[in-house]
């Protein structure tokens, strides 16, 4: 695998956006409905990281093979109430469905403790649906474990259980 890293611009936001769709696709069929999945464009979700790309408080990072933008990853400090500010969050996290489990995401995951520690946050949490068991698995394979918390979310019309992970970026 010849994959690195690297901190993404808004030139990446058509690749950030087409692996977006391709992952949610993928990764949500049989948790989100299918006309849900079935309605997402990659023309909508690229608007949407042009705005973040545009945002200082969010750091994007991306993981190219051959040149291709293979997966994403938005980390920035913590959005949960009462987050000390030692405490960052991974917001986004996706890779093309046909990378998975080659090292990619292992790639963006350490990248993403990297951006912790360089913004002075010892913890790093990230949010996952409750029924997502292959990122659960992956999650608890780089090192985090769930922190008790639970919320209830709408993704659209649905909704959705979301349990909160954590580890320590100091460890």
């Amino acid at each position: 695998m010849t994959a690195e890293t690297r901190i993404a611009d808004t030139r990446d936001a058509a690749d950030i956006a087409r692996v977006h769709v391709a992952s949610w696709r993928a990764a949500y069929r049989g948790i989100l409905p299918d006309d849900l999945l079935d309605r997402l464009t990659v023309a909508d979700r690229e608007a949407l990281w042009q705005q973040v790309l545009s945002d200082d408080r969010v750091q994007v990072a991306v993981v190219e093979e051959n040149a291709a933008v293979r997966g994403f990853l938005s980390v920035g400090p913590s959005r949960d109430a009462g987050a000390g500010k030692d405490t960052g969050e991974v917001s986004a996290i996706y890779l093309d469905p046909d990378v998975w489990r080659r090292g990619h995401g292992s790639l963006l995951m350490d990248r993403a403790v990297q951006m912790a520690r360089s913004n002075g946050w010892s913890q790093l949490t990230v949010w996952v649906l409750r029924e997502n068991t292959g990122a659960r698995a992956f999650y608890e394979h780089m090192g985090f474990g769930p922190d008790g918390a639970e919320r209830e979310e709408m993704v659209q019309s649905t909704k959705v259980t979301e349990v909160r992970y954590a580890r320590r970026t100091d460890a």
